[in-house]
């Protein structure tokens, strides 16, 4: 199982794209594995639409562009994320756009991880 975490945290770690967080570092520290990755301010999707506040559509279509070109650069790098929900989906303060959380990956050029696998 860390033998996956690390290499899942790699993948996400090797995808440099402005839509994507950034993975700084990974590793260990008294046990438990870690990843250190870019710190952002504001919310995710998910909390965005709890508010059930009215969201304008230019918006919305806007979350929408940035969030599949950050997912299309991952899926050109042969990294998909496979478990994608309005959480994983951050939007900052400055309206940027950014995918998170690719703990369920799948990288498309190795047969180490298969669909249904844990």
């Amino acid at each position: 199982m860390l033998k996956r975490f690390y290499r899942e945290a790699q993948a996400a770690g090797r995808l440099t794209h402005p839509k994507i967080v950034t993975i700084y570092d990974m590793g260990e520290s008294d046990g438990p594995p870690y990843i250190a990755m870019e710190f952002l301010e504001g919310e995710s999707l998910e909390e965005l639409i709890s508010r059930h506040e009215p969201v304008p559509i230019a918006q919305k279509l806007d979350i929408i562009l940035q969030f599949c070109r950050g997912l299309g650069f991952a899926h050109k790098h042969n990294v998909v994320h496979r478990d994608v929900k309005p959480a994983d989906i951050f939007i900052k303060s400055d309206g940027t756009v950014k995918v998170v959380d690719f703990g369920i990956v799948h990288i498309a050029a190795t047969a180490m991880t298969h669909t249904g696998t844990w």
